[in-house]
């Protein structure tokens, strides 16, 4: 796991306390695995690792083009 890594969040994270483990998934594998994005692999991230780069994710891959 790289530092400029983008993880998206397959769960729920409202329903996780900041030190419990949350399920995400690399926008990277999501990419490779575009025509069946379930075999993208997740992994077990503490929420409290996070950052939130974005709520939207359709938002947020439109702000790329404006860089």
């Amino acid at each position: 796991m790289e530092l400029e890594d983008v993880f998206i969040v397959t769960e729920n994270a409202a329903e996780f306390d900041n030190d419990d483990d949350i399920l995400v998934v690399n926008l990277k594998e999501l990419q490779r695995n575009q025509k069946n994005p379930d075999v993208a692999e997740r992994i077990s991230v503490r929420k409290e690792e996070l950052v939130v780069v974005a709520e939207d994710l359709t938002a947020y891959i439109q702000s790329w083009n404006l860089k």
